[in-house]
This record gives C-alpha cells, sequence and structure tokens, in this order.
C-alpha cells in the first residue's frame, strides 16, 4: 500500500526528476505546498540567483521533523523556516535546526530548474524498500 501512494501521483522522467510547479507561480519569500510522489513538499524562491544564473528555488519537506507542523504555514526570514508549533527554526538550505542548536534536521532535496520549470527529485525512503505491496 505504502508503495502505491508513494508512486501514485508521480510524473517522474527517466532521470528521476518531477516537474512539481512553474517558476512564474513562486514568489519571493512565499512558500508554496506541493505534493510529489505522496510527499508534502515546500517551494520557495529566494532573492539572487545560483552561480548557474538561474532562478534561486528551493525545495524541502513540509513536515518539521520535531512535532510534525506544517512549515507551509511557518515563517519565512531569508534563509530559515520558523515551525507555526513550536518555533524551531530550520535552514531551508541545509536542512540544519537553527533554533534549538541541535534539533532535528529538516529534509531538503535538490532542485532543477529547466526554462519556467521547477523539477525536484525525491528519492524512496529506504524503509520502504522492506514493505509489501
Amino acid at each position: 500500500m505504502l508503495n502505491r501512494l508513494f508512486n501514485k501521483d508521480s510524473h517522474e522522467r527517466d532521470d528521476g526528476l518531477a516537474p512539481v510547479a512553474k517558476v512564474s507561480e513562486l514568489g519571493y519569500g512565499k512558500l508554496k505546498r506541493v505534493l510529489v510522489k505522496g510527499q508534502p513538499v515546500v517551494l520557495t524562491l529566494l532573492e539572487g540567483q545560483t552561480e548557474q544564473g538561474q532562478y534561486n528555488v528551493v525545495a524541502f519537506s513540509a513536515i518539521c521533523p520535531h512535532a510534525l507542523g506544517d512549515l507551509a504555514q511557518g515563517w519565512l526570514t531569508k534563509e530559515e523556516v520558523d515551525c507555526p508549533v513550536h518555533y524551531y527554526r530550520f535552514n531551508i538550505r541545509s536542512g540544519e535546526c537553527a533554533y534549538p542548536k541541535g534539533g532535528p534536521k529538516l529534509r531538503t532535496y535538490p532542485v532543477t530548474i529547466e526554462g519556467n520549470t521547477v523539477l525536484i527529485k525525491i528519492e524512496k525512503p529506504k524503509w520502504m524498500d522492506h514493505t509489501e505491496e
């Protein structure tokens, strides 16, 4: 059952990248929640460009690793998001917990931009390799 859920909404390409949004749908400092392979993910557009001159888009889990709060409802300050439940703060690039120090790490995802399309790659969690259909 979990394998079917994980692959249900996937439109991933052969290279494992899945188109999740258009850059034009994102706003600077705005949090956009999407569902990718059964996983809630938050996208945001940051100021500046990448070293390759592309839009600066980051993707991270919408679920707070501390107490399962919805980070899409959180507050974004520069490169950190605050969870609306217990105010844990995470760096959205590295996933490191900024407050409190040493807290759980936030899952982040690599982003690829092709034209106006945002693509991310979500690997199946290792624990799902042992589940039955």
